[in-house]
């Protein structure tokens, strides 16, 4: 349609889109508003998940073991709040003295909230109670003394040997601990026992039960979140919890104690925060850098607007959509959502330099909308259905956010290209513009001509030049390697960090753990089995040393006590009772002061439990270990790990004689599950690459029907891209994380576009060098999206999550090595074919 046939009617597809647009610009808009607005209800329903174990492959069987723990447990996730007092100028048995005031207040102050289930500043009175009532008087069960030696006990010389001792020992002022014991145990059947310790290895306060550190510099507090410990806003609450404890601290001690907490629903609370803030700061600078671009590249608001409103009205249609589909997205997959900036500008872009070159030609809007169609409008519909199609092909991976960026993005694209295709022609139709470009788009004029022109010029040159990168490239491609760590999903710089590695080098409290489940068809089935599982462990050794198991038959012994009391039935319990009794009296003791441990010798003598246990009756310590359901009764061993022990997960061959020694025993490792990822990661890699070019092809097929040449033209650029942005991360020994791996695709994806517009303007030219003359043409437009895409990506960097910086500076590596290929390689190819 030529500026002379303005006014006329139409004649083509184009211009009946560009009377669309015209004529009905107002009930179009008005109807994307509407839909827009209806949308937007929806978004707060729109889910935000930190949890990084939600994100774990469901058919990974490392996955599965710990989904499995977490589903029966819960997780062992405790909140740790380390007290100290830097400067205190006392006395350090006056520090230790105030730290364990501190601690018992703090514990006080968050008892009775709502958020918290649980919480022991040292030894509780019911774990006392437990050990002294339920753990000693069953000693002889536990296994910790053969046959011999519990018979030569029971001996009178032994007994009489013993009291004498005993009556020593409760004289003297270092007779604290038995006077506490002696009254359940007197024949110290139970001494090789820690009195629980903390509940797990945490180290405790002889004197005062405390958890207080080796050095006395620090004591602890130990919290059992009331809510699930992936709840960030039952975070929130408990940091405000921890916040008004800690001024309660400062009110009763004055100043100077430090608090600093780290575990359970914190994390979540801080993920969430963090995510948020980075998807404000990246949506948001993306939207503004990308305005700021357009605004430049047009010297008018027209065309921006009409752009900018597509992408962010599509935004909130994504948004939506996926509220009303999957419900919630992981917080990280989110982060993508600045990309869409980036790329739903790219349609505008190319539409808006065609509308603005007919309307300096003298075309009406009308005129100059049917323009943009005609020359962009097939190039805009086969980049939307690549790029959404590649994204899609993410659907294929086995991990979760992986799998919601290509939904995310695939519905965006579609949103974007829908809402650019009513209301953004609308606002064109509308606002019309007057075809004039700012200073941007004259400076992108010099690259734009003289890229091609060096390619035209110098095709052996230039190609010899291509060769040999990529060839570096492809060796850096070999030496690429996969990093499936889920660490890479939470951001680096976390503020809990800190106090991670306190509670790390203060408690020896780290990360580095395994959790191993075994089952029982009761709960002393489950017990004896426990010990035998946790004997082989506690056998394990290495140079890093050997691990430290806690588990419930520590103190409830082997479970099996039935066969144990029957074994041991034969011993003179009745008469080592009254032989007790006896002595007790000669050395001035009263029996009635020992009844509980004569009760306990008598009860063996007729071959009964003395403390006969119930899952129900067990304190949290212990219970917590167990669990009991319709397959059975499940007894968790904590195993706490040196650094570095099993780097690679435990070794195959000890888990299968765990499942012959236990059947049914799970081993939930965090390294098993990494390695596991990482050999699923590099499966994904392959699997999506393939699926995102199959997508790319078929819709090259489609778009470049009966010409094959056109076709592998077009793959040239983003072929050479993606290869030199992943050959380059190699060289440099950088590693392809779980983000990495949605590279492949999206470069696929956004990468093709350049290539894609060059031979659909080559197509609709006539001359020696179509190609040639099609870059140069449309070079700077191309300059311009791959700058607003540059901004999208560019401003994952902003991101406080590694995986997204790296992503972000790769994708944006490879969106421009494809824009520098399709300018200068494709005139290259051209003129040496010509020759």
């Amino acid at each position: 349609m030529s500026p002379d046939r303005k006014g006329q009617g139409p004649g083509t597809w184009a211009e009946a889109m560009a009377r669309f647009w015209t004529r009905g610009r107002w009930a179009i808009l008005s109807a994307v508003l509407v839909v827009t607005l209806v949308g937007g209800t929806r978004l707060p329903h729109l889910g935000l998940e930190t949890d990084l174990t939600a994100l774990l492959p469901s058919d990974s069987p490392s996955a599965q073991a710990y989904d499995e723990f977490l589903g029966r447990f819960g997780g062992f996730e405790k909140v740790y709040v380390v007290l100290e007092h830097p400067g205190f100028e006392g006395s350090s048995d006056d520090l230790a003295d105030r730290l364990v005031t501190a601690a018992d207040l703090l514990a006080e102050a968050v008892a009775d909230s709502p958020e918290v289930a649980g919480v022991r500043s040292g030894i509780a009175a019911e774990e006392e109670r437990f050990f002294l009532e339920t753990v000693l008087p069953r000693a002889p069960l536990l296994g910790l003394l053969d046959h011999t030696e519990i018979a030569r006990r029971l001996e009178p010389e032994a007994i009489d040997h013993r009291v004498r001792e005993l009556r020593g020992r409760l004289s003297s002022p270092a007779g604290v601990l038995d006077r506490t014991f002696a009254p359940y145990d007197p024949l110290g059947f139970g001494e090789g026992l820690a009195t629980l310790g903390g509940g797990g290895g945490l180290p405790v306060d002889p004197l005062t039960g405390a958890f207080l550190s080796s050095d006395g510099a620090a004591s602890l507090v130990v919290i059992t979140p009331a809510s699930a410990e992936i709840d960030p806003e039952a975070g929130r609450r408990l940091v405000a919890v921890l916040e008004a404890a800690e001024g309660a601290l400062v009110d009763a001690l004055g100043p100077g104690i430090r608090v600093s907490s780290v575990g359970g629903p914190l994390y979540a609370a801080w993920d969430e925060a963090l995510l948020r803030g980075d998807l404000e700061r990246t949506l948001g600078g993306s939207v503004v850098a990308c305005a700021l671009v357009l605004i430049l590249a047009f010297g008018g608001l027209s065309i921006p607007t009409a752009a900018l409103l597509s992408v962010v009205l599509a935004l909130v249609w994504t948004g939506a959509a996926l509220s009303a589909t999957v419900g919630s997205v992981a917080a990280v997959s989110l982060g993508f959502a600045a990309v869409l900036v980036g790329l739903g500008i790219d349609y505008g872009i190319h539409a808006g330099v065609r509308f603005a070159e007919a309307r300096r030609s003298g075309f009406d809007r009308g005129g100059a909308l049917a323009e943009m169609v005609h020359h962009s409008g097939a190039a805009i519909a086969t980049s939307a259905a690549t790029t959404a199609l590649a994204f899609l092909a993410l659907s294929l991976a086995h991990f979760r956010p992986l799998r919601e960026v290509g939904l995310m993005v695939a519905l965006g694209i579609v949103a974007i290209f829908a809402v650019a295709a009513t209301g953004g022609g609308a606002v064109l139709g509308v606002l019309g513009g007057s075809g004039r470009l700012g200073p941007l788009w004259g400076w992108l004029d010099r690259p734009a001509e003289a890229l091609p022109a060096l390619g035209r010029r110098h095709p052996r040159s230039v190609l010899s030049v291509v060769g040999v990168v990529s060839v570096l490239a492809l060796v850096g491609l070999g030496r690429l390697e996969l990093d499936a760590d889920p660490s890479s999903l939470r951001p680096a710089d976390h503020p809990l960090l800190a106090a991670e590695q306190a509670l790390a080098s203060t408690f020896g409290l780290g990360s580095d753990t395994a959790t191993v489940l075994v089952r029982g068809d009761d709960l002393g089935e489950a017990l004896a089995r426990t010990v035998v599982v946790g004997d082989r462990l506690r056998g394990l050794g290495g140079e890093t040393g050997a691990p430290v198991v806690t588990t419930a038959s520590d103190l409830l012994g082997p479970g099996g006590t039935a066969a144990r009391t029957q074994e041991l039935a034969s011993l003179p319990w009745s008469a080592a009772a009254d032989q007790l009794e006896d002595s007790l009296r000669t050395h001035n003791l009263d029996p009635v002061a020992f009844a509980p441990g004569l009760t306990a010798l008598r009860a063996l003598g007729e071959g009964r439990d003395p403390a006969p246990l119930a899952l129900a009756s067990l304190p949290s310590a212990v219970g917590e270990l167990l669990r009991q359901d319709a397959d059975g009764v499940w007894s968790a061993l904590r195993l706490r790990l040196p650094e570095g022990f099993w780097a690679e997960g435990p070794p195959a061959s000890l888990v299968d004689e765990l499942e012959v020694l236990a059947p049914g025993t799970r081993v939930a490792s965090a390294a098993a599950l990494g390695v596991e990822m990482r050999d699923l990661a590099r499966g994904d890699l392959l699997r999506l690459a393939g699926a995102a070019l199959a997508a790319v092809l078929l819709c090259l097929a489609l778009a470049f029907r009966g010409r094959p040449m056109a076709m592998a033209l077009a793959l040239v650029p983003v072929s050479l891209g993606t290869l030199w942005a992943c050959g380059s991360l190699g060289l440099v020994g950088g590693r392809l994380d779980l983000v990495g791996l949605t590279v492949v695709p999206i470069l696929l994806g956004i990468g093709i576009d350049d290539g894609l517009h060059a031979l659909h303007g080559a197509r609709l030219r006539s001359g020696e060098t179509p190609v040639a003359d099609s870059v140069r043409s449309a070079g700077r437009a191309m300059a311009l999206t791959t700058l607003t895409t540059l901004v999208g990506f560019g401003s994952l960097t902003l991101s406080r999550v590694p995986g997204l910086q790296q992503g972000g500076w790769l994708v944006a590596g490879g969106v421009l090595a494809c824009l520098l290929a399709t300018l200068v390689v494709l005139p290259a190819l051209e003129a040496l074919r010509r020759r």
